[in-house]
Parts: structure tokens; sequence; C-alpha cells
């Protein structure tokens, strides 16, 4: 039976892919109380709501977002900047809002911003050791207004020995190439990652990460899905995907049954990720995905893999099938994958209005969720956890589906409390959806067009549209569905807004 581990920090049950002593969240906090912020991804910094925010150096609005998806503490951010939890509260409800040159410049070194967009010189963190820089235009002549992310990056030239110059041409044309990179260019994942490989390769840089290490990773990212951007996660993932997949083949001091592990769990997130973004490519990726966690010999794993795979799917055919799958390959053994499966066969058989169907899948879920471990039911931040919110939500789906006129009353009205930009949306949405089943059409279609208007673009991904969809399908009538608010929501949900 496997030993139960609690996080250190925050005494929740740690999941059993966890790896040290705490989880996700705590991890990223201790790491902030010792001057090492979260690794983010340069994309996040040139999404349109955090580029816009540095530009004008709004910084109560910078700090909003870096906190809302780090879900760093007050007192962690302040020790990042070197500063004191007063003042970032101060800054967080807009009580002070002149700055010094030397707080934006704090700002910047503490959370890793990318100086221009500020309209500051290169942080420490952005300078190479051994490098000359040739700036191709003076950074602190930047209007602030204007999109930094448009001006070209310094040209870097790094000397080489006289006796290796032909050798090291191709270096140096990898690193000017990388040199000139605009933030947030679009450049392909796969061609920006063969660049970076390639260069590694050059500057004889040895791979020395830990199968620990990659656990870690592994970690943060099942916590970040929840919060980052799908297409910014992509780009995220992409890296660390062929970094795993070179240690497979060139590390044979790992443990590979681990390494396999991990693979299949990038895999799965990045399956996660397309998902959200409706691209195509997301089947070949769970396939990978269970063929790795089956390589691996980990069936809870592979379980998940399966039962995650058809509660992403459900809007497509074939996925009540693969939820069977699902159930059939997890032997009744309680896990998180099996719940997925016993929760997506719920939720399509709600709302294909087989009430009794629904109600017997619930019953099965309401069985399972009684025997699973603490480490899953207890694991608040990862995505492979199966908490109480997770499981209150399942249920409040299958109510909504099936137009239950109770529900409405036992829901928090305003709730504020979820994690990220779409876990808010979609608490609200779903207030909304069952205030309109309760027949306060109206104002359900307010609140739910209020939600939806304070999502940002990049945050409108499938599933915040899928669940759009039953809202409007939820409105009783024509009528209702010929107003204002509704159209808003009707062209959100196929996808046009």
């Amino acid at each position: 039976m496997t030993e139960l581990r609690e996080c250190s920090e925050c005494g929740h049950a740690l999941n059993r892919y966890s790896p040290g002593e705490r989880c996700g969240s705590c991890a990223w906090e201790a790491r902030a109380r010792i001057g090492q912020p979260p690794t983010l991804p340069e994309r996040f910094w040139t999404e349109p709501p955090m580029r816009d925010a540095l530009s004008r150096r709004d910084l109560q609005a910078v700090l909003r977002i870096y906190v809302d998806v780090t879900r760093l503490t007050q007192e962690a951010v302040a020790l990042l900047i070197n500063s004191h939890q007063g003042t970032i509260s101060k800054i967080l409800h807009g009580q002070r809002s002149r700055y010094t040159i030397q707080d934006v410049e704090s700002i910047r070194d503490g959370l890793r911003i990318p100086g221009p967009l500020l309209g500051l010189q290169p942080g420490p963190h952005e300078r190479v050791t051994g490098t000359t820089v040739n700036a191709k235009r003076d950074v602190n002549k930047i209007a602030i207004g204007e999109d930094a992310s448009v001006i070209p990056r310094a040209s870097v030239e790094i000397s080489a020995p006289p006796h290796a110059r032909d050798d090291d041409m191709e270096r140096r044309a990898l690193l000017q190439l990388l040199a000139v990179l605009a933030p947030g260019a679009a450049v392909p994942a796969a061609h920006l990652e063969a660049l970076r490989s390639a260069l590694e390769r050059a500057l004889g840089i040895r791979d020395e990460f830990t199968v620990e290490d990659w656990e870690q990773a592994v970690a943060d990212h099942a916590y970040s899905i929840r919060v980052m951007p799908p297409a910014a996660l992509v780009g995220v993932l992409s890296s660390d995907i062929a970094d795993v997949g070179h240690a497979l083949d060139h590390r044979p001091d790992l443990d590979r049954p681990t390494l396999q592990r991990v693979s299949a769990q990038l895999a799965a997130l990045m399956a996660m990720a397309l998902d959200e973004l409706d691209d195509p490519h997301e089947f070949r990726w769970w396939r990978t995905a269970h063929r790795a966690a089956a390589r691996a010999g980990d069936r809870h794993l592979e379980v998940y893999t399966r039962g995650r795979q058809a509660l992403c799917t459900q809007r497509r055919p074939g996925a009540l099938q693969g939820a069977d799958q699902a159930i059939e390959l997890a032997k009744n053994r309680p896990s998180a994958g099996l719940a997925e499966a016993y929760a997506t066969r719920a939720w399509i058989l709600a709302r294909a209005g087989d009430r009794p169907g629904a109600h017997r899948a619930l019953r099965d879920l309401d069985e399972l969720y009684g025997r699973l471990p603490v480490e899953v039911t207890g694991d608040q931040a990862a995505i492979w956890g199966w908490p109480q919110q997770r499981y209150a939500d399942v249920r409040t789906g299958v109510r909504l589906n099936l137009r239950d006129p109770s529900l409405y009353d036992e829901l928090p009205k305003r709730p504020k409390s979820r994690v990220g930009p779409r876990g808010q949306a979609g608490g609200d949405l779903k207030t909304a959806w069952a205030r309109i089943n309760a027949g306060d059409v109206n104002e359900g279609l307010s609140d739910a067009a209020e939600a939806v208007s304070l999502l940002p673009p990049e945050h409108r991904t499938v599933a915040m549209r899928y669940l759009v969809g039953g809202v409007y399908r939820a409105l009783p009538d024509e009528k209702a569905r010929a107003l204002p608010a509704a159209r808003e929501l009707r062209a959100l949900a196929s996808g046009r807004s």
C-alpha cells in the first residue's frame, strides 16, 4: 500500500506523482522566498493583457495577473522584489499609483520581466555573461504605450578562439538568430526547439537533469495547465518533451520507467492543451500518452490518460466508449482516472436527457469517491488530483444538464475562490446557468454575459465555449435567444468571438 505523504508546508496530501516534500503551489512559494520566481514562458509577458499593462507601467494590473497565475502570496512577491507585504497589498488594492524608476526596476528584476516591455534596459537576468551587446536602439527612449514587442532585440557577438573560428561559425549564426527574435514572435515551437537543441550541442552543454527534476517539472505543468493560456503552455511543454526524449535516448543513468512515466504525463498535458485549442493533433498525443504509461507499467496513469481523454473529448462521438474502456482497464481499483471516466458517463448521459442513466453514473461516482486514496482527494493543485471541489463540480454539471431548478439556491452566488481566469469564469457561468434553470432568465443571461466579458481572449478555450453553449441551450425559447446578450453567447460558443 502506498505510504500517505503530506506537504511539509500546507499539510495537504501529496499526489503519488509529486516529487519532494512540497505540493506544487508550496514549491513555487518556497522558491520565491529565496529569490527564485516561478519559471514562466516568455509568451506570458507578451500576451495582450500583460503586455498592455507593462507598456502602461500599470503595476497594479501586472501584479494582479502575476499573482493570479502563480498563486504566490503577497509576502512571497514582496520578497522577490525586495519590498514589504504591505506595499504589495497597497499596489494590488489601487492605493498606490506613483512609482520611482527604482520601483519599476525592482519589479523587473524580481519577477524576471523583459526590460524593454517596461521601457527599460534589459535587467541582469537578461544579460549573457561573456558577450558583447550591440544595442540596435536605445531602450530608454521607448515611449510608454509603444509596442515593445516589435522593437528589435540586441545582436550578440561571441568571440571564438582563432583555432576554432571556422568550427564556431554555425554557433555564432545560431546565437545571432536567437538574439533578433522579438518577444511573442510567431515562431513554430518545433523549429524553435530544434534551434535550441542545436545550439546546446554546439555549445557542448550537457544535460544534467535528474529524474527528480523531471518529476518537479511535470508537477509544475500539472498546476500551470489550470491557469496558463493553453497556447503558451504548448510552447513550454514542447521544450520539455524534446528534452525528455533526448534523455530517454542518451541518459542510460536515469531510471527508464520513471522517464517513461514522465513522458506519459507530458504527452497527456500536451493533449489537454491542444484539445483546448481545438487542434486535431491532440489524438496523436493521447495515443502516445497511453503507450508511454503502459511502457512505464503504471496502470493508474494509463487509466487516467484514457479517462481524461474521454472527459476532454466528451462532445465528440466515441467518448462514451472511451470512458467504458478506462472503466474496464481500471478493474474497479480506485483512482483519479476511474473518477474521470465515471464523470464522463454522467455528463454525457445527462446531456442526452437520460435521467436514470445519469443518476446511476453519479451513484457509481459517489461510491468510488468514498474509496479514493487521500493522496488523490487531497491534491488541490495538480490536474491529477480529484479533490472535493472536482467532485462537487461534476455533480453540479450533471444537474445543470438535467435542468434541475433547485440547484441555484444551493450554489454560491459570486464564487471567488476559483483558480485562474477560466476557473473563475466557469464558476460564474455555472451559477448563471442554474439561475436560468430556476426561471430567472434575464438575470441569468446578464450574469453569463458579464462572466464572458471578463474572460481574456486567450482563455476563451474550447471547454469554455462548450460551457457557454450549455448556458445558451438552457434558454427556454426563441424570444430569450434573440436577446443581444444571448446572441453574444451564441457567437462565443460557435467560435466567432
